[in-house]
């Protein structure tokens, strides 16, 4: 066995007490970890409940941002069929206004188209005749019928069936006269009228050319006829013969 020296035993004791140090430095490492560790665990444990609140509470925000949303999408449904009613009831009445209105239009075109027109029969047939206007709402689009009352035998006619087509010239110029006098803007300058009287009697013609100036004055208007009827020309205030 080989002699160990006492310096060699020295050595080995100060090697076997700085192995000894790192030990006891490494338990107190280990125990400072294992420390750290259950702090952290705790805290783990502490943030676990946290958590679980914040979970709950998130639960109870997103149920109530439901509900809230349920209750807000079925406001709006509400208020969309109340708009909707509103506007169909709004929409209904602008159409019974609009209907009064067009009826109060059609009324004064109608009262005025008939004025005129029992002015043109009363100066060329006498004072026993009407023009009257009934309307037709039966189809989507009115229309209106033209007839002739004879206030003496209470008998409304065509105007194509009363004397030979000539009442359908009369009663043509007074409507036309009426329309252009309600055009809007309104239409300025004179009224030209080609052969307006051709398809009535001679006994009537005097009667239709003071008619005629009646017009020109109650309207304001220079008339300008084209014809050959030798009464009317003769009756004009200006005559241009070609």
């Amino acid at each position: 066995m080989a002699n160990i020296t006492e310096l060699e035993i020295l050595n080995l004791k100060d090697k076997a007490l700085h192995a000894r140090d790192k030990v006891l430095i490494a338990k107190t490492n280990l125990e400072n970890v294992n420390k750290q560790i259950d702090e952290k665990l705790k805290e783990f444990e502490e943030y676990g409940v946290d958590i679980n609140n914040v979970d709950a509470e998130l639960d109870s925000i997103r149920s109530e941002r439901k509900d809230r949303k349920n209750n807000l999408v079925a406001e709006k449904d509400s208020l969309t069929n109340q708009l909707n009613e509103l506007n169909i009831d709004n929409l209904n009445k602008a159409i019974v206004v609009l209907k009064k209105l067009s009826e109060k239009q059609r009324f004064l075109a109608k009262q005025r188209l008939e004025e005129l027109g029992t002015q043109a029969l009363n100066f060329s047939m006498g004072p026993n005749y009407e023009l009257k206007i009934e309307f037709s709402d039966t189809r989507k689009r009115g229309q209106a019928y033209v007839y002739v009352y004879n206030k003496e035998t209470g008998v409304k006619t065509s105007p194509v069936d009363e004397n030979g087509g000539g009442i359908v010239d009369i009663v043509s110029i007074a409507l036309q006269i009426v329309m252009l006098q309600a055009t809007a803007p309104s239409i300025d300058g004179p009224i030209v009228l080609d052969e307006p009287f051709k398809m009535v009697s001679e006994e009537y013609i005097p009667a239709m050319s003071e008619f005629l100036k009646k017009i020109g004055k109650d309207f304001d208007r220079q008339i300008i006829v084209i014809t050959h009827n030798n009464y009317i020309a003769e009756n004009c205030e200006t005559k241009i013969t070609i």
